[in-house]
């Protein structure tokens, strides 16, 4: 029955671990000032939870602990809690009836790796949505363009009959002017 209920928790914790690894407001377990009692406090529920023979006294508690937040101090409060409810749940290392410092910290290497895993995944997943929200906009551009393009082929066809109007009308006032110079003037041009 217990089991059952870490392997929920887990589960839910796992889809919250996403979430909570790319949170900038929760602080990383250097920057929180009780990480060493609440890591502690964790891998100690997870020794109870997994009732082994051989488990860890406070004092390897406390120093493994320590020693999570110097080799892991990007690491969350919330992380140490997925991870210890990983391995209630067979993730991460393998127990043999025993539990060390040295079995949480395989165990914290693969977790490590699979939370990384879960980051990049996550930012590109990100990356793409930011891609697709480009890509739509600028097809909003180029649609809009179409939509406005025989607008402006009217506007330009418009203004070209109104410049050629206008030359018409220049070159036929002309005309007549050259006319009315020739007939009044039958010399050419060029004597």
């Amino acid at each position: 029955m217990s089991k059952e209920i870490a392997l929920k928790t887990y589960s839910r914790l796992a889809r919250l671990s996403s979430e909570i690894i790319l949170d900038r407001s929760i602080p990383s377990l250097k920057r929180e000032p009780n990480g060493v009692e609440a890591v502690a406090i964790l891998l100690e529920g997870m020794q109870r939870f997994l009732n082994l023979d051989n488990n860890m006294n406070s004092e390897q508690l406390a120093e493994t602990a320590n020693l999570i937040i110097e080799e892991y101090p990007h690491f969350k409060i919330p992380d140490i809690a997925v991870f210890c409810n990983g391995v209630k749940v067979g993730r991460y290392v393998k127990l043999y009836n025993r539990i060390s410092g040295a079995i949480i910290f395989e165990g914290l290497k693969a977790f490590d790796a699979e939370r990384l895993q879960v980051i990049h995944e996550a930012r590109r997943k990100e990356q793409e949505q930011r891609a697709t929200e480009q890509d739509k906009l600028d097809i909003e551009a180029v649609l809009r363009s179409y939509k406005n393009a025989p607008k402006e082929a009217e506007q330009k066809r418009k203004e070209a009959e109104e410049r050629a109007e206008r030359w018409n009308k220049h070159r036929s006032e002309n005309k007549d002017k050259i006319l009315e110079h020739i007939t009044k003037n039958p010399k050419p041009l060029g004597e």
